[in-house]
């Protein structure tokens, strides 16, 4: 086979696979050894005899010039290629940073919905479930402990009640001192908010029993109280500071039905316009209690309780 059937398509795979280094220097120095590789066999051929050579020198220069070019096009390639994924990769990585920090501090849908920018900074009216949640008795119960047992304390308790919320589909929005406020349906939809909450609040209860026979000293209780209705769901603050809130008369109420728990004695209330979400099954679990007057509203409110669970 004569040297001048040998085209420069011949060096393409090397070229290719300079690229695959994803560095311009690699594909600029394939395309120099392919330019010199060639302008030897060229004067190898144009001393010898017989070598098959056709054409003029400049043809061949032509040539050697075409094959530097792709290599410098596949190094820009190589480069815009690098460029890409380096960015990419960046990105991911402050996006997690960005979610495991913020997520310390905010649910980790309210993080990622966040970092989405899907918030409706005017709000989103939305119907979903509130649960508060209340430790009894915390002020005189944190004057018998230091401030570090207090904190510790409180981290126990939220512990497990957080993760009963959030393993079922809820969100603790704010904490509150000796309590949190957790929604149900907010900033994502909830197939069940009530039933949720519900549930969520029975397998707290059961936690804590635990937690107060492993604890020392007199046991532990809280107060839940879950209302359900409309309320506006959105971004609150300045620049400078900005919060994932819900506002309305639905998360008032809530908050007014959980300090209920203390004129009746018991440990978890829920509305009637909550209870009426439930399954038969579900509601046959709650007795109704007679109306009752809340502060700060004209109108009664009926709500349910427990049946058949001691009083907290």
């Amino acid at each position: 086979m004569s040297w001048r059937k040998s085209p420069p398509l011949s060096h393409a795979p090397l070229l290719l696979l300079s690229i695959h280094y994803l560095r311009f220097r690699f594909c600029l120095f394939a395309g120099i050894v392919i330019g010199l590789e060639r302008g030897f066999l060229f004067c190898w051929a144009w001393h010898t005899p017989g070598s098959g050579l056709s054409g003029q020198p400049l043809d061949y220069l032509w040539q050697i010039g075409n094959i530097n070019v792709t290599a410098v096009v596949a190094g820009g390639i190589a480069t815009l290629t690098r460029n890409m994924m380096e960015a990419a990769i960046r990105f991911s990585d402050e996006r997690n940073l960005a979610k495991d920090t913020f997520g310390q501090f905010v649910s980790k849908d309210v993080a990622e919905k966040i970092l989405r920018n899907r918030f409706s900074f005017s709000g989103d009216t939305i119907q979903a479930g509130v649960l508060f949640l209340d430790i009894r008795n915390f002020i005189a119960y944190s004057s018998r402990i230091s401030p570090e047992e207090t904190v510790a304390f409180l981290n126990q308790v939220f512990g497990f009640s957080v993760e009963e919320i959030e393993r079922e589909g809820g969100v603790v929005n704010k904490f509150l001192g000796d309590g949190f406020l957790a929604i149900f349906g907010a900033p994502l939809p909830h197939a069940e908010p009530v039933a949720a909450s519900l549930r969520a609040s029975q397998k707290i209860f059961l936690a804590l029993e635990e937690f107060n026979r492993k604890k020392s000293g007199s046991p532990i209780a809280l107060g839940i109280g879950i209302h359900y209705g409309p309320m506006v769901a959105g971004v609150i603050g300045t620049k400078e500071r900005r919060e994932y809130t819900v506002i309305g008369d639905t998360v008032n109420i809530a908050s007014r039905i959980e300090e209920m728990n203390k004129v009746f004695g018991s440990r978890l209330l829920i509305s009637s316009q909550a209870v009426e979400t439930l399954r038969p099954g579900e509601k046959a679990l709650l007795s109704p209690l007679p109306p009752t007057h809340i502060k700060g509203r004209s109108d009664s409110l009926i709500v349910y309780r427990e049946a058949q669970v001691p009083s907290a």
